[in-house]
């Protein structure tokens, strides 16, 4: 690349960031606002995770699994389940559905 164009480049680069900058104003009052949400985002968090472990041990009993079966998941999203150990493949989620 020439320095001409990494030049013009940069100067791309500058004028985006200068687009993006952070207009909503965020400081104590603010996130004293949002305290409460976050709050209860931490607790649907907490309930969801205990929820799926309790799924995950039916699901591993129900099949008489003498290791534990687990949700896996990629991108925050669950994906397919394997095994802890890595010692079964993993079956995705897609595989699964079109089970009949």
């Amino acid at each position: 690349m020439k320095k001409k164009e990494f030049k013009n480049l940069l100067t791309s680069i500058n004028q985006a960031r200068k687009i993006h900058k952070n207009k909503i104003k965020v400081d104590k009052e603010f996130i004293k606002k949002l305290k409460p949400y976050w709050e209860k985002v931490v607790l649907l968090e907490m309930d969801f995770y205990s929820k799926l472990c309790k799924l995950e041990e039916q699901m591993t009993n129900d099949l008489k699994m003498d290791e534990t079966l687990e949700f896996f998941m990629m991108d925050n999203s669950i994906v397919g389940i394997g095994n802890i150990t890595r010692t079964m493949r993993l079956i995705r989620g897609e595989e699964i559905e079109k089970e009949k």
